[in-house]
C-alpha cells in the first residue's frame, strides 16, 4: 500500500525543519523525491505558503534553458521552467511574477515579491548583484533544497558573478518581445558547464555546517537542507580569499574546471568582498 503525504504533514516538517511565518523562502526542488504526495506539486505550494503565511513571500527559479536551443526564444509569458514540475505550477499560479532572464528568471509571491523581481531584464547578468539573488541576500532570506540536493545551489553562482569569476560566459539568446517580434541580446556571465558546488565532503559545506549557515532534516520522504543565503555568501567570499579555485573541481579530466583554474590563480577575482 502505498502511503499519501498531506499537506498538513508537509508543512509540519517544513516548520520543523526551521521555516516560520513572515520569512523569504527560495526554494529549489524535486516534486519526485517527497514520495506520493497528495494532490502533487500544488499540495507542496499550499503548504510552503501556509507556513509562510500572509506576511512571508515565496520565491522559486523559473530558470528556462530552453532558449538555448536553436529556434527556441525565450518568451516571458509562455516559457516554461525546466528545473522541476513544482517552479512550473508556481510560476503559472495566481498572483505569482516572475523576473525578464532568459536563462535564470525568478518566480514569486508575497510582499516582497515586486522587489525581488524588479530590474532582471534579459541584458543583465543571470546571478548579478543588482537581480534576485542579490535581493534575496539584502533580505536575509532562506533557501530550501527540498529532495533536490545541494548540486543546484544557484546562490555560489552569485558569488562567482559578484567577486568577477574570470570564466564566466558571455551568450547569444533569442528573445521574444510582447508584440511578438524576436531579438537577439547578449547574456553575460552565465555560469555555464561544470563546477564542484557541493559534494559530500566539500570543504564548503562542511563550513556551512559548522556555521549553523546549513541544517538538515526531512520533509516527507525527502532529505531536505536550508540554509541562510547570506551565511552562505559570506563563508563563500571568506574561502574564495583562502582558496581562488574553491569552487572548482579537481579532475583533471574537466577540460572547463582545468582551464578556469589557471584563469583564477593568473587573474585572480575582480572582488573579494560583498559589494
Amino acid at each position: 500500500m502505498v502511503m499519501e503525504t498531506s499537506k498538513a504533514e508537509i508543512a509540519s516538517d517544513l516548520q520543523a525543519l526551521g521555516i516560520k511565518k513572515g520569512d523569504v523562502l527560495f526554494v529549489h526542488s524535486s516534486l519526485k523525491s517527497l514520495g506520493w504526495v497528495d494532490g502533487g506539486p500544488e499540495t507542496v505550494i499550499g503548504a510552503l505558503t501556509d507556513v509562510l503565511g500572509q506576511d512571508g513571500t515565496l520565491a522559486m527559479p523559473a530558470f528556462s534553458f530552453d532558449c538555448f536551443r536553436p529556434g527556441t526564444p525565450f518568451d516571458h509569458e509562455f516559457s516554461p521552467s525546466t528545473v522541476g514540475l513544482i517552479t512550473e505550477t508556481f510560476r503559472r499560479q495566481p498572483g505569482v511574477l516572475r523576473s525578464r532572464h532568459p536563462t535564470h528568471s525568478v518566480a514569486a509571491r508575497g510582499p516582497q515579491a515586486q522587489f525581488i523581481i524588479a530590474g532582471h531584464d534579459e541584458t543583465t547578468s543571470p546571478c548579478g548583484r543588482s537581480g534576485p539573488f542579490g535581493k534575496l541576500y539584502d533580505l536575509d532570506a532562506d533557501v530550501l533544497f527540498l529532495g533536490c540536493g545541494l548540486d543546484c545551489n544557484t546562490t555560489l553562482h552569485a558569488v562567482e558573478d559578484w567577486a568577477g569569476a574570470p570564466y564566466l560566459m558571455t551568450v547569444k539568446l533569442a528573445v521574444r518581445h510582447p508584440d511578438g517580434s524576436t531579438a537577439i541580446v547578449h547574456v553575460h556571465n552565465e555560469p555555464l558547464r561544470h563546477r564542484d558546488l557541493a559534494g559530500p565532503n566539500h570543504v564548503l559545506i562542511s563550513a556551512f555546517r559548522e556555521q549553523d549557515v546549513l541544517r538538515q532534516g526531512y520533509v516527507a520522504a525527502a532529505n531536505c537542507h536550508l540554509a541562510s543565503i547570506r551565511g552562505m555568501v559570506d563563508l563563500t567570499f571568506e574561502a574564495l580569499r583562502r582558496d581562488p579555485a574553491i569552487l572548482l573541481c579537481n579532475d583533471p579530466k574537466c577540460s572547463f574546471c582545468s582551464r578556469a583554474r589557471k584563469l583564477v590563480l593568473k587573474a585572480g577575482y575582480q572582488r573579494l568582498t560583498v559589494p
